[in-house]
């Protein structure tokens, strides 16, 4: 429960900083279009804790609606430009902040790449990772195979098309006390995870 708290800490942080500092609208006063600032998002979050294939991933989709309120109380459209050049930011306040929480509750981190901001705890062996890394598999798998196909497309957009081209469905009849019971086992059958 610890993690899922640090988790939804550093997911909440994430959404303020958003809220405060990039919900704006236009408006257009005597023929100029201004940007304001409104400081208001209405959001919709739902949590996750598998990934498509089952593996233990806790996850949070915050969905930001297209509106937000001016000072004076009228609902407007969001002008959302400022969301999407600086996404890779807001993925880095949200890592930055997970990573302080873990901390405090006594994990170690570990950096794995410096300049994407990437971390693991330290101590969850290579082995571990790997056996609950299969949807990381199948998007690297899908990345090779779109790059021979499309050898000029950068990076982010070919991770993009295999995450998307490489998904199955999901199913929405499994009993999560079994996922849970069948990925302990898994875990167990690795090494001792009494820790």
């Amino acid at each position: 429960l610890n993690i899922r708290d640090a988790h939804d800490r550093a997911v909440n942080e994430t959404v303020k900083f958003i809220q405060e500092n990039y919900s704006q609208t236009r408006e257009q006063i005597d023929g100029v279009r201004n940007t304001i600032n409104t400081r208001k998002l209405v959001i919709a979050k739902f949590q996750h804790d598998t990934s498509r294939e089952l593996d233990p991933q806790l996850h949070t989709h915050s969905f930001v609606l297209n509106m937000t309120q001016k000072e004076n109380g009228e609902w407007r459209a969001l002008h959302n430009d400022e969301f999407f050049k600086n996404k890779q930011l807001f993925g880095q306040i949200y890592r930055n902040q997970l990573a302080s929480n873990l901390k405090d509750l006594g994990y170690q981190i570990e950096v794995t790449d410096a300049k994407k901001g990437l971390f693991e705890v330290k101590g969850v062996s290579k082995e571990l990772l790997k056996e609950f890394s299969k949807r990381t598999e199948q998007v690297e798998a899908k990345i090779k195979e779109l790059k021979g196909k499309y050898p000029e497309m950068e990076e982010g957009k070919l991770k993009e098309m295999a995450t998307l081209d490489s998904r199955k469905s999901k199913d929405k009849t499994l009993d999560r006390t079994q996922i849970r019971a069948e990925n302990l086992k898994r875990a167990e059958a690795i090494e001792d995870i009494s820790n």
